[in-house]
């Protein structure tokens, strides 16, 4: 893995926040049409099942690979919160009954990231 920086960790914290504000509008608009879009639903689960698979690969490399100031302050301490949250969430079981549960991980999620996304960008960057 090539070495992390300032930018680099800003932008791979932002785009995890882009993705899941789009994961949560959808869920969001599959709740306003009471579910009865399957198409909409099928959408939600293959881009929460990918959400899934970034997160997990980015935790394993940025543990494994990278040992930097970024990775190891801001990076690695929001992926393994979000990783925590997501494994929590059942892709299958995306339905009404769980909308709840499923949405109150997620928002946590996306909080976590907009945390450590703010605290990185307050900082002094060189």
């Amino acid at each position: 893995m090539d070495y992390i920086g300032y930018y680099d960790a800003v932008e791979i914290l932002g785009n995890y926040i882009d993705k899941m504000n789009e994961l949560l509008e959808l869920m969001k608009s599959l709740k306003e049409n009471n579910f009865e879009n399957s198409h909409e639903l099928q959408i939600i689960k293959e881009k929460l099942r990918q959400y899934k698979s970034e997160v997990s690969i980015s935790l394993k490399l940025f543990t494994l690979y990278d040992s930097n100031e970024y990775s190891q302050n801001f990076l690695l301490p929001a992926v393994s919160i979000a990783h925590g949250f997501l494994r929590e969430v059942s892709v299958g079981k995306v339905n009404p009954n769980s909308y709840n549960n499923i949405n109150s991980k997620l928002q946590k999620v996306r909080y976590y990231f907009q945390k450590y996304y703010n605290n990185l960008i307050t900082i002094k960057h060189p």
